[in-house]
């Protein structure tokens, strides 16, 4: 009997201990499973606040995009615009040298020009030079023409004054009267030089030959101006 009860103490002793370890099995598998659970909170906190990180980095990094695609955007505008105010530099360039060609050219043709001129200037003096030295000769001669005219004239003249023939007194020059055709005609006839001609001296261009003698004037009348 004291066996038995020692026995069934000892069972007793042992289910409470099994009981014991049961339930200290249970509350370790009970803290462990708080512990998981709240590993798995912490977890789940920390997998959502990094997705908002990662969201938030996404949209900052689509506000990026966006902002570079913006001013790509303007880049492209802006080269555009370079491009256009490079082809008006160009055309302005082209503009510029053709105007400075035009002036070089203009300059060339002043400079020519004036060369030109100066040069006319010259020969314009000369040729007035010449032709003041002409016309003194010219004029000499006529002076010395009419010298020899008159002397011509005074042998020639008959005893009727100025209407006397060449060595014939009284004789009348055959040309007609001094009007119209007749007296253009014979403005420089010889018989008609003195006061009381009807044909006065006139001087005037010889329309003779050049190089006809004199002396035809004085033999046939017909000279219509002094050689």
């Amino acid at each position: 009997r004291e066996d038995l009860a020692r026995a069934g103490e000892a069972a007793r002793r042992g289910e409470a201990a099994g009981a014991d370890r049961e339930a200290r099995r249970a509350e370790a598998l009970r803290r462990r499973q708080e512990a998981a659970d709240r590993a798995e909170k912490e977890l789940q906190e920390q997998i959502t606040a990094e997705q908002q990180k990662t969201s938030d980095a996404f949209d900052i990094v689509r506000k990026k995009d966006e902002e570079i695609s913006s001013h790509l955007a303007t880049i492209d505008e802006k080269e555009d615009q370079i491009k256009i105010l490079t082809s008006k530099i160009s055309a302005a360039r082209v503009v510029q040298r053709k105007w400075a060609s035009s002036k070089d050219e203009e300059k060339r043709a002043r400079d020519n020009w004036a060369t030109e001129k100066k040069h006319l200037e010259n020969k314009n003096l000369e040729q007035a030079e010449t032709i003041r030295s002409l016309e003194e000769q010219v004029e000499a001669l006529h002076q010395r023409i009419d010298q020899v005219r008159e002397s011509v004239v005074q042998r020639l003249r008959g005893p009727g004054g100025g209407g006397g023939g060449i060595g014939v007194p009284g004789r009348r020059c055959s040309r007609g009267p001094p009007t119209g055709p007749s007296r253009r005609a014979n403005a420089c006839c010889l018989l008609g030089s003195g006061p009381r001609s009807p044909h006065r001296r006139r001087r005037r261009r010889c329309s003779l030959p050049r190089g006809m003698p004199p002396v035809r004037c004085f033999a046939f009348h017909d000279c219509k101006n002094m050689h």
